[in-house]
């Protein structure tokens, strides 16, 4: 069997390849170099040549992302699991005080009204300036206040939210806030109404 002239697919250069070989390495690109057996073989020993020809002609690989882009692209990615997770905190401290919000109104209410019962008796509020009746409107007016204060100071308590003038607050202050509230209310409320029964009782 005679020796084969056949061609380096990487370099182009004419190589022989023995009777009892099948392949040689190319002398010049140090290319492995098989012996063709069949026209198919021939395809398939181009085809990877010139997907290597081409890799090699694309250039070099992208440089990988700056430390701050990667940075960033991970504070991005972190900020839903952020916001999921003071989320689920905020939902594990559950309701406010409410109940101690609640029994404060009461007891404010109670205890000013018994207070004004210590201090005036049964002889109620000094008479109104304007006569009995706009005193009598007055004192209900501060009622209705006080009772819609009392249970608003309790509901923003146990929401860990409360509803200023402009705009809401939540959290500790929500809470420090409804305190207040409800309290005020209650005290609140205990004045008016020990003034309005002895008011309605005197006729002054």
């Amino acid at each position: 069997m005679a020796d084969r002239i056949v061609s380096c697919p990487e370099c182009d250069a004419r190589l022989r390849i023995p009777a009892d070989k099948v392949a040689v390495r190319c002398p010049k690109c140090k290319a492995a170099v098989r012996l063709p057996q069949r026209e198919d073989d021939d395809e398939e020993m181009e085809t990877p040549s010139l997907s290597r020809r081409s890799s090699r002609s694309a250039g070099p690989p992208p440089p990988p992302p700056s430390r701050s882009r990667r940075r960033e692209d991970d504070d991005e990615d972190d900020r839903p699991t952020r916001k999921k997770r003071k989320r689920q905190d905020d939902d594990d401290q559950g309701e406010g005080p409410w109940v101690i919000a609640a029994v404060g109104a009461l007891a404010g209410l109670l205890l000013t009204l018994g207070g004004c019962f210590v201090l005036y008796g049964r002889i109620g509020l000094a008479p109104g300036q304007d006569g009995p009746t706009q005193k009598l409107i007055g004192l209900g007016i501060g009622l209705v206040v006080a009772l819609i204060l009392m249970p608003l100071g309790v509901f923003s308590v146990k929401n860990k939210v409360a509803y200023g003038r402009w705009h809401s607050v939540t959290g500790t202050t929500a809470i420090v806030l409804g305190m207040f509230q409800a309290i005020f209310g209650g005290l609140m409320g205990g004045f008016c109404l020990y003034g309005l029964i002895f008011a309605l009782i005197n006729g002054r």
